[in-house]
């Protein structure tokens, strides 16, 4: 029996349903995959996980609901844990109270895997965890070595490694200091590299609770999180989780609490709005993700195709009042091209208004504006004035709905550069701004350029081609928006330059 094998069984043991039309196949570039089959309809179930096999903080949160189980008192059932199995080098007893009082969420949740893994055929999850990548074999950026690291120079993914790594290692002294002493629980097994390995397992495949944890279940878990907050931690979905990832594909993931579905457990269900051919995989679709997003979480990149593209350039912003910091996006290509997916899906203003409103006046999306994430532009102008002062310069009705609707109706016309001759020069400052952001970008890229001989690729490691092929992509975005930045029909009332 494979791993895979041994996983199905298990999870379909404890309530787990894979559509008999569904088989897990395995390959070198893809890893575990659904495929179906047989022919799909549209919309059929694909597969849905009960939250008595998620894994998470939720599993030691005392007086939490039943719908969790305890990991120290549930065993595996019967022969499917015997696939594969590990011998154990802990006992699989409860974590000590202080280190589970004192410990964040997700690293409670990243300890407990860890345990999980060390206790081998105790593990109630001693089926998935056979089928998970195994520690050492993720091959995300955060483990890459120093040189390849160094291919990340310079770019956004670089500053982010760094930061990862830094809290990596003080999340796991705390942690770990917590744990020392505690000899019946085996701690000296809690390594640093085992910490590092449950952190990637959690980032490349766990989902937020809010999406997947039925309304009934969340609304008992209230009293025993005691103002823990859902996005504090996140839950491992055995076979839920080895759908890849397609951001076109449209799905649905319906939690259903234990008495609206006739499994009588509650559970998150997976649901795709298209028709699979025999032969096909069957895709999930874990949301709108850069390649930088992808790279950094999952370690591997959408390529440019006629259809899509996926490489942005972020830039943080400060939100002054929350103090919390956020990002826009530039992208390779302007909204308005097809392939711009995410960029569109980020827009406040959409096409059919910008039409609309380009149609009435001279000029489209300014050039300078095409590429960027429309938010960067609202926010800079609203600099200079407020969202009530810049309506009645713009002439934008007071009688909309809705601040949202005034908000995308300054912001079209600002785009579309109908706006009096007194706001023309917050304009300029704003692709200003912009374009100098975007040249700090490329410098850092300069600084950090890294000359390889044509000779040299054909002997480059994946990470080198991932890290090599990042830069490259990152460089082209810079390029193109400082290209298309023209202030001319905001000086004079020109056209811009085609």
């Amino acid at each position: 029996m494979s791993q895979y094998d041994a996983l199905q069984s298990w999870a379909t043991a404890n309530g787990a349903y894979l559509n008999p039309k569904v088989a897990i196949a395995v390959s070198p570039t893809t890893g575990a995959s659904f495929v179906a089959s047989e022919e799909i309809p549209r919309s059929e179930p694909i597969v849905s996980c009960p939250m008595r096999l998620s894994l998470s903080y939720l599993n030691v949160l005392e007086g939490a609901p039943a719908d969790f189980i305890n990991p120290w008192t549930t065993s595996p059932p019967g022969d499917v844990a015997n696939a594969g199995n590990r011998p154990a080098r802990v006992k699989n007893i409860p974590l000590p109270a202080d280190f589970l009082a004192s410990t964040p969420p997700h690293v409670v949740s990243r300890f407990l895997l860890m345990q999980q893994y060390l206790a081998g055929s105790q593990s109630y999850w001693n089926a998935y965890i056979n089928a998970l990548p195994q520690p050492g074999e993720l091959q995300l950026p955060v483990f890459w070595d120093s040189d390849d690291t160094e291919l990340l120079d310079g770019t956004n993914l670089g500053a982010s490694v760094v930061e990862i790594r830094t809290r990596l290692a003080d999340e796991y002294a705390a942690a770990r200091k917590l744990l020392t002493g505690w000899t019946e629980g085996g701690w000296r097994e809690f390594s640093r590299e085992l910490y590092s390995w449950a952190y990637g397992i959690f980032t490349s495949r766990s989902f937020t609770p809010l999406l997947v944890i039925p309304k009934g279940v969340q609304a008992a878990l209230a009293v025993p999180l005691g103002g823990r907050r859902m996005d504090e931690f996140s839950l491992l979905l055995p076979l839920y989780d080895i759908g890849n990832h397609d951001m076109t594909v449209p799905v649905t993931w319906t939690p259903l609490d234990a008495g609206e579905n006739d499994g009588g457990l509650s559970r998150v269900t997976l649901t795709v709005d298209r028709v699979h051919a025999k032969d096909t995989q069957v895709f999930n679709n874990y949301g709108m993700r850069t390649n930088s997003q992808l790279l950094l979480s999952y370690g591997f990149m959408i390529p440019e195709s006629e259809t899509l593209h996926n490489d942005y350039v972020h830039l943080k912003k400060r939100n002054q009042k929350a103090d919390v910091t956020h990002d826009y996006i530039l992208s390779l290509h302007p909204a308005t091209d097809q392939r711009s997916v995410l960029l569109e899906h980020r827009q406040m203003v959409k096409a059919g208004r910008l039409e609309a409103l380009s149609n009435r006046g001279k000029h489209g999306v300014l050039s300078s504006f095409q590429r960027v994430q429309d938010e960067i532009v609202y926010d800079l102008v609203l600099m200079h004035a407020s969202l009530d002062k810049l309506r009645e310069k713009l002439g934008v009705q007071a009688d909309l709905q809705t601040d949202d609707s005034i908000k995308q109706e300054v912001l079209a016309r600002l785009l579309t550069k109908q706006v009096p001759d007194d706001v023309r020069p917050w304009l300029l400052q704003t692709m200003a701004v912009i374009g100098a952001q975007a040249m700090v970008a490329l410098e850092k890229l300069d600084e950090t350029e890294v000359e390889v001989d044509e000779d040299q690729m054909p002997h480059l490691t994946q990470n080198q081609r991932l890290g090599l092929g990042y830069r490259k992509a990152c460089r082209r975005v810079l390029e193109n928006v400082l290209e298309a930045i023209d202030t001319r029909p905001v000086e004079d009332g020109g056209e811009e330059e085609e």
